[in-house]
């Protein structure tokens, strides 16, 4: 678990792997097991300082054929 600590909304993907989830929020993280550790990762839905998150991981696939995990977070309250 965590809490947002930033955030931005970005409606230009930087890479055409992203390009059919725009705009997404990018959440910066602070875990509560460890405060002073900051975790990057896209939120399901919006967002606002102080919201408490949980993880997950989603998988994606880059144009190379790399598989990537990338790490998500959606709000507390839908767990």
């Amino acid at each position: 678990r965590g809490t947002v600590h930033s955030y931005t909304v970005v409606h230009y993907a930087a890479n055409r792997a992203l390009a059919d989830a725009v705009p997404y929020t990018v959440v910066l993280v602070s875990l509560d097991d460890a405060p002073h550790v900051r975790v990057i990762g896209n939120l399901d839905g919006p967002a606002h300082i102080g919201m408490a998150v949980v993880p997950y991981w989603q998988e994606r696939t880059a144009d190379d054929g790399t598989v990537v995990l990338l790490p998500q977070w959606r709000p507390a309250e839908h767990e």
